[in-house]
């Protein structure tokens, strides 16, 4: 199944029942990965749920790159800068936007950043927290309140079949896993655009010509106290979409098997030192079925 097939089915997700009207409001912003609360980092692709966008009966996708600034009559701005839409679509009971955040969108001086939405003769703006994750991974749809929610989004390297708990990955196996929120890439890729397909945007990291650096690598047993971890083969933009990032990976032998919990760790390193306090950040759980 093609990743692109995947990532639009799983974009358009129930989040919360709004009340539809003809009055614009009641915007909440979360992570179009995790639907977790927060504008994600620039670059990232962001869900909009909001009410009042009467008239949009079916979801309304961008025809291609560069991605419109404006969509069905919907016009988003974040931090200041006009956001590249990708969807609007009424979703069980509310509207939903995806939009990628720009590169260039600013905080504002409380540390929160404006988000505005605008549509006919109607304009809401939330102030909104940011989301500081080293990424942001792909789930299937799933009920938290019954543990389930949390199945991340993986593909088998070999033929790009899903990762199931049916066909699960194997020890010794590469996988691909599918985020947003990380950083910028060399080469960058402006706003809007799609990930070129040659070279490859790919996320710099463990470059120690730099004063400070990220060292990247995919963490099994974020929650222990000596967590197993491997560095990741490629981390890069997904060639040919905007704003989603790959992971490709090498499942260990000494992993467990059965349900898995995986999170990305990103290491801040300064000066030529990683130790003995480095600065860690993690990303969000997500399950990794592997095979006994």
């Amino acid at each position: 199944m093609k990743v692109t097939t995947v990532l639009t089915r799983v974009l358009l997700l129930p989040f919360m029942a709004l009340t539809l009207s003809g009055q614009l409001g009641n915007v909440v912003v979360s992570s179009a990965a995790s639907f977790e609360f927060g504008v994600p980092p620039p670059g990232s692709i962001a869900a909009i749920f909001c009410r009042g966008l009467t008239g949009i009966t079916e979801t309304i996708q961008a025809a291609g790159f560069p991605l419109p600034r404006e969509l069905g009559g919907v016009r988003v701005t974040i931090g200041g800068v006009p956001a590249p839409i990708l969807a609007v679509a009424p979703v069980e009971g509310y509207y939903q936007i995806n939009v990628q955040v720009p590169w260039e969108a600013r905080l504002g001086p409380d540390g929160t950043m404006a988000v505005r939405v605008q549509f006919k003769d109607f304009d809401e703006v939330a102030h909104t927290t940011v989301r500081r994750t080293p990424g942001d991974f792909f789930r299937w749809p799933g009920n938290y309140q019954e543990g389930t929610g949390y199945l991340g989004i993986f593909q088998h390297v070999n033929d790009y079949s899903l990762v199931t708990s049916e066909r699960p990955a194997r020890p010794g196996e590469t996988v691909v896993a599918y985020l947003t929120g990380m950083p910028g890439t060399t080469p960058p890729v402006p706003t809007g655009e799609s990930a070129p397909f040659s070279p490859l945007a790919e996320v710099p990291h463990q470059d120690i010509r730099k004063i400070s650096w990220d060292i990247y690598t995919v963490e099994y047993g974020a929650t222990e106290m000596n967590p197993l971890e491997v560095a990741p083969l490629f981390m890069g933009l997904v060639p040919g979409l905007a704003g989603i990032y790959q992971i490709n990976f090498t499942v260990p032998d000494m992993w467990s098997k059965g349900t898995t919990w995986i999170t990305v760790k990103r290491e801040l390193c300064m000066q030529f030192l990683c130790s003995p306090q480095p600065t860690i950040t993690r990303s969000a759980p997500v399950i990794l079925p592997i095979a006994n």
